[in-house]
Order: C-alpha cells, then sequence, then structure tokens
C-alpha cells in the first residue's frame, strides 16, 4: 500500500477525498468539479486520508524516470522544472479524465478537462484538440477542429492559454 498521493479538498468542510469522489465522505457537497491536488512523497499524510493502492503513473516526472518506449515530453514555458511524459495514445488536460493531468502551472484552469491526445505513426508525432471548447496552438497556428497536427522536437504547443516546449527523446524518433 501507497499513503494516496492524489486528492481533492472540500470546500464546505475541508475534508480531503479520493480524488474521482463525487460527493465529499464527510459533509456530502458536491466536489465533482473541484481540483485535483497532488502531494509530495514527502509531504506528510494528515491522519484523517484514507491509503488505497495507486498504480504509478506516467504522468509529471523527469526525464531519468521516462519510459523506454517512445513518449514525449512536455516542458511548461513558464515553469520549466514543471515537465509531463506523453506516451502514444495517451490524452492530456486538467483533470483524472485525461491518462496525463496538467497542474500546477499559471492558467491550467484554461486547459479542458480532457484537451488533446498525442499519437505517432512511424517516426511521426501528432497531437489532435478533442475537447468541445478551447483550442490548442502548434507553433503559433491555432487549431479548434480534431484534425491531427504533426508535432516534432522544438515544437511550441499551446493548449489554450498553457504553453510547452516538446521535446522528442531519441527513444522515440
Amino acid at each position: 500500500m501507497r499513503q494516496l498521493d492524489r486528492y481533492k479538498t472540500c470546500p464546505s468542510c475541508g475534508e480531503e477525498n479520493l480524488p474521482n469522489a463525487a460527493d465529499c465522505v464527510r459533509c456530502g457537497a458536491d466536489i465533482l468539479m473541484e481540483r485535483v491536488e497532488r502531494r509530495m512523497a514527502s509531504d506528510p499524510i494528515p491522519s484523517n486520508v484514507a491509503t488505497l493502492e495507486i498504480q504509478s503513473e506516467a504522468n509529471e516526472a523527469t526525464e531519468a524516470e521516462a519510459p523506454a518506449t517512445p513518449h514525449l515530453i512536455l516542458e511548461s514555458l513558464v515553469e520549466p522544472s514543471r515537465t509531463f511524459i506523453i506516451c502514444e495514445g495517451q490524452t492530456v488536460g486538467r483533470a483524472d479524465l485525461s491518462d496525463v493531468v496538467i497542474e500546477g502551472i499559471p492558467d491550467v484552469d484554461s486547459v479542458s478537462r480532457r484537451m488533446a491526445r498525442f499519437d505517432r505513426r512511424g517516426a511521426g508525432w501528432f497531437v489532435q484538440h478533442i475537447a468541445s471548447t478551447n483550442y490548442i496552438v502548434v507553433d503559433g497556428e491555432e487549431y479548434e477542429s480534431d484534425d491531427e497536427v504533426t508535432i516534432r522536437d522544438g515544437t511550441i504547443l499551446g493548449l489554450a492559454l498553457c504553453q510547452f516546449f516538446v521535446r522528442i527523446p531519441e527513444v522515440s524518433r
């Protein structure tokens, strides 16, 4: 068992709940749309938080922790220390509906809960806008449709107001 590292805080009573909870376990308040927060492994876990088994995710990580399978890295332009590893076929957004949750950067609330999908064919990588609102920007060109757009190492990718530098490690090329 690992300690809970992702949670939602109830705005009514302050109780920490599981990240996929729709209602607070203490007071029953609707917390479906509350932001999922992430606790650093070194942070102490309050005694009122339950523990559960959590599979490790290819989410925010360092390059040293990157998988050996094809992947790309999104590096925040405003917070370069915030990087997100994306494997082929994964979706990104600001909520647990996505495979990789973008969090901890300015303007993250502008990102859709499930915003974009990343795929790879041959040596090429593609991003596809999958949200019903918002937009993606690839090297200055805005896309609102669900067209697949080619991305390369060094592409500047915008997910709504959040901008990222795309890095594609050698293993993915």
